[in-house]
């Protein structure tokens, strides 16, 4: 998978930041903030997140309720890391983890919420529904329900 970078230029005071406080707001076509980009010299460029990190074959993962290791596969498709609006998920042969917060003794260890586990053969694909993302392998379906305020899988 490919990721695109493009930088917006337009929309910019003369310093190349965000609207200057002594230009009027009103009908002045510059920027007044924005959210997931950093400004630059060149403009506003879109926040491109490193996920090549989360996958390094020395980092360990651990169960978030139990601190138990858990073992993920490293072979073609797997794992798939989703970047959603709630948060990184992994989809591996052995299930669909979500990343927590990082340790808080800074290691490089990741803690991973379990959604859903067992063998998947079909790659992981991630869909929005009702403003939550949802996923599905094969045979399980891993979606929010807002009434139960948590993840449901069905298989």
């Amino acid at each position: 998978m490919k990721a695109f970078r493009t930088v917006i230029s337009k929309g910019f005071g003369k310093e190349g930041g965000i609207r200057p406080a002594d230009i009027p707001t009103r009908n002045s076509g510059l920027f007044v903030d924005c959210r997931n980009a950093k400004v630059s010299v060149a403009g506003l460029e879109g926040f491109i997140p490193d996920v090549n990190d989360i996958l390094d074959p020395s980092r360990k993962f651990y169960d978030y309720l139990t601190s138990a290791a858990i073992t993920i596969t490293r072979r073609w498709p797997f794992p798939q890391v989703f970047l959603t609006d709630v948060g990184v998920f992994i989809g591996a042969v052995e299930g669909l983890y979500k990343v927590t917060d990082p340790s808080p003794d800074k290691t490089p260890d990741l803690y991973l919420m379990s959604y859903s586990t067992g063998a998947t053969i079909w790659p992981w694909i991630c869909i929005p529904i009702l403003g939550y993302p949802a996923f599905t392998s094969g045979s399980k379906f891993v979606y929010y329900d807002s009434n139960a305020e948590s993840y449901l899988v069905v298989s």
